[in-house]
């Protein structure tokens, strides 16, 4: 049997080797007394030590634990908040997405401080967030910040979208949803007949009907 190391006041993790400790066990392992950051003393024996397996009492796997049920807890009790978030996330960030071209693919990014969901809901709710609102992007060229955020009806952000352009009929400038909603026309049909060659006021005035004729005379 070789000579057993003095692991006196040396630290592991947590603990600090306070003396050897003696031990039931009939094996040949060496148990020493340590004291944990936290206060609490435990014998440990000596391989578990050096190999890393023990670094605490036992108070570090708690907090691990504590954490993790409280990120899950914090998901699970905010389902639509952490969706929200979430899927700013995949905007700014995953190039397989479709929307990416439009946030990411622009340079548009999501701030450092909200890279953890906890910090993004603690924003959230001391900020005016309901289930009833989305999240907008007050300059729709800025990032997903503090400062460049709010929460607003729905309806409002239709309103803010960069497709929503302002649109000229009999002088009166109007933004495009404004006028789908007068003439009971879809902005995307207007925005399509625009982008098609006809006139703006041309595009807004003329009904659905006629406008699929001029297609097929087209």
């Amino acid at each position: 049997m070789g000579k057993t190391i003095d692991l006196t006041g040396q630290r592991f993790g947590r603990l600090v080797v306070v003396s050897r400790a003696t031990s039931q066990r009939k094996d040949r392992n060496t148990f020493w007394t340590c004291i944990c950051d936290c206060g609490k003393e435990k014998i440990i024996e000596a391989p578990s030590l050096k190999k890393g397996r023990s670094k605490s009492c036992g108070c570090l796997q708690k907090e691990i634990v504590t954490k993790r049920q409280t990120k899950h807890g914090l998901q699970k009790a905010n389902n639509r908040l952490y969706g929200i978030w979430s899927g700013i996330k995949q905007r700014c960030t995953n190039p397989k997405r479709n929307v990416f071209r439009h946030y990411g693919g622009k340079g548009i990014v999501i701030c450092q401080e909200w890279q953890k969901f906890p910090a993004f809901y603690s924003w959230a709710i001391s900020n005016g967030y309901a289930d009833n609102l989305t999240i907008d992007r007050i300059d729709n060229n800025g990032n997903y910040e503090p400062s460049n955020c709010r929460w607003i009806p729905d309806s409002a952000q239709h309103r803010n979208q960069t497709n929503n352009k302002f649109i000229t009929v009999n002088g009166k400038p109007m933004l495009l949803c404004d006028w789908a909603k007068i003439y009971g026309i879809k902005a995307s049909v207007i925005l399509n007949r625009i982008r098609s060659g006809w006139t703006e006021e041309e595009a807004v005035i003329t009904p659905l009907q006629k406008s699929k004729a001029r297609y097929r005379a087209n």
